[in-house]
């Protein structure tokens, strides 16, 4: 009941705010960087509208999903701590056990952290540049990762970890 009524408030902030356009106002590029910047991440998920729909406000102080589909969103300064976050739950909440939504998380999860090894100017706020930067880095992760996959495959490694034991097997 509380959660019900929070998401209503909270719901009703964003038509209020988006009328009056005061988060352009409030947080000239900064708002318009993050709502791009989470756009294009849950877009190489494979989270698009009308699957999934994200809520920025400030009065968010931790990401969270509603309903399945509703992503709400701390409006707060682009950064890689709130961008993992988001990755985060919008990977366990919305990704529905889906092996490409899993497979993405780990690439931008490893490609944030290798596009902007510092986390951003001296490991506070990073730019959108940084974020397109690493999402592009997240594709190249995901065509490695195919490419070894394949080689293993095609060296006799077969299965990726469904085996089981032998008899002879030390773990059986």
């Amino acid at each position: 009941v509380v959660a019900e009524r929070c998401v209503k408030i909270l719901l009703a902030d964003e038509k209020e705010a988006a009328l009056r356009d005061q988060r352009d106002k409030r947080g000239g590029t900064a708002g318009k960087d993050l709502r791009s910047a989470v756009a294009a991440l849950l877009a190489f998920l494979g989270l698009r509208p009308p699957r999934v729909r994200v809520v920025f406000s400030a009065a968010v102080g931790v990401a969270f999903v509603h309903e399945g589909r509703l992503l709400f969103c701390p409006e707060q300064q682009l950064s890689r701590p709130l961008l993992v976050k988001v990755l985060h739950v919008a990977h366990a909440q919305l990704g529905d056990g889906s092996p490409a939504v899993s497979e993405g998380f780990g690439c931008l999860v490893q490609a944030l952290f290798e596009a902007e090894p510092d986390g951003g100017s001296g490991g506070g706020s990073l730019s959108l540049a940084a974020v397109e930067k690493a999402v592009a880095r997240a594709a190249e992760v995901r065509k490695e990762n195919a490419a070894f996959l394949r080689a293993a495959e095609g060296a006799g490694g077969g299965s990726s970890g469904g085996g089981r034991r032998g008899a002879g097997s030390k773990h059986s």
